[in-house]
């Protein structure tokens, strides 16, 4: 049982053969670690706040005589100003072993990350180190598989990724999933564009959001143009960037619930569609309504596996809560979407009528007092 458990949580193993091993779960004083990989495949290291003198002292060691460690493997990039990773292939057997001590290791929070050659050999499949400001561009008429692995535990929230200036073509697609790529069916993304919104499929700008994964992927087709760092975008409070957007908002298993408002960006003499995506386990329910000024429309569901969608009316700001969803984790992605000009004055929005936990609350009971000593 002992080894049962000490192989569960050192080596993290996929039907399609991809690992990480974890430097905190080395053994360490010159014993070996074997990988339990069928060669050829490539590994690649992200660490970016491990130290560099310890990182030198763990070694990969390939049966065909071949010798890399880990600070090599951490600086193995496509420039000094980039965060694009390049692979060290392994054609043999291979080991770890570091002199370090246990206490050493423990403290040291870098994995590599093992991918066999069937998935290397895609046409476009790169690898990230989330750290520095990265661009991300994608070409016409290729298909890609971008992983980015985050090991920054400084970051608050820790392993946050944050995405800016992100665009487009009409023609093409992506979307982000959770942990590494599959070889077979995916299963739904946390986050897509183009978006099915009421029959019509929807190229969006999306607004700045962030997820928060050790590792995720994002599947591509066409151009694709974004920005990626280490870094948060706080959801609540937050105001969309555009009449017509997208963006995300998330809870992991280990994070305590917080209720979400936002408030939607509109110009009134359009009508418009808001709605939202959601996808999860099922612990708990989620609870998302549109509120505009004294009226609201919305929605409680449990998140499941399978995409929920829900629809309403553009309102003045989208509201998103939790009830009993503690150990739960859910992938809401809302969307805006401008319709037709429905008058050429502006209509005058008053005050947001949802307070910053997003709760109707007070302004709807004064404002109910109000219309009753004026009736």
């Amino acid at each position: 049982m002992l080894l049962f458990a000490f192989l569960f949580f050192s080596f993290f193993t996929f039907s399609n053969g991809q690992q990480i091993i974890r430097v905190d779960q080395l053994k360490g004083g010159g014993l070996v670690n074997e990988i339990d990989v069928e060669p050829p495949y490539s590994v690649y290291f992200s660490g970016s706040k491990d130290a560099d003198e310890d990182l030198k002292s763990i070694f990969l060691n390939t049966e065909d005589g071949e010798k890399k460690n880990f600070f090599d493997l951490k600086h193995s990039k496509f420039d000094e100003f980039s965060d694009l990773l390049t692979s060290f292939q392994v054609n043999s057997t291979a080991t770890v072993t570091t002199g370090l001590g246990k206490l050493t290791l423990n403290w040291m929070k870098g994995f590599i990350y093992i991918v066999p050659e069937k998935q290397t050999k895609d046409k476009c499949f790169r690898v990230y180190d989330v750290d520095k400001i990265q661009i991300v561009k994608t070409s016409e008429e290729t298909d890609c598989t971008l992983v980015f692995l985050n090991t920054n535990h400084e970051a608050s929230p820790v392993q946050s990724s944050k995405f800016t200036e992100w665009e487009q073509s009409e023609s093409s697609s992506a979307k982000l999933y959770k942990g590494f790529p599959k070889d077979d069916e995916e299963g739904i993304p946390v986050f897509s564009n183009p978006i099915e919104v009421i029959g019509k499929s929807i190229v969006f700008i999306p607004d700045r959001f962030s997820v928060r994964f050790e590792v995720f992927h994002i599947k591509t087709s066409n151009h694709l143009h974004f920005k990626v760092s280490s870094g948060h975008v706080e959801m609540n409070g937050h105001t969309t960037s555009g009449y017509t957007t997208t963006g995300l908002v998330m809870k992991k298993t280990d994070e305590k619930p917080q209720d979400i408002n936002i408030i939607c960006v509109q110009d009134t003499r359009y009508n418009g569609t808001v709605g939202v995506n959601i996808v999860g386990q099922p612990k708990g329910t989620v609870t998302v309504k549109a509120v505009d000024y004294v009226d609201f429309e919305g929605i409680t569901v449990r998140p499941k596996s399978e995409k929920y969608t829900w629809t309403a009316d553009l309102a003045q700001e989208l509201n998103i809560s939790s009830q009993n969803a503690d150990d739960g984790e859910f992938y809401i992605q809302y969307f805006i979407v401008q319709g037709q000009k429905v008058s050429d004055k502006f209509k005058a929005i008053p005050e947001p009528l949802v307070g910053k936990t997003g709760q109707p609350g007070m302004n709807l009971f004064v404002l109910g007092i109000i219309l009753f000593v004026i009736l």
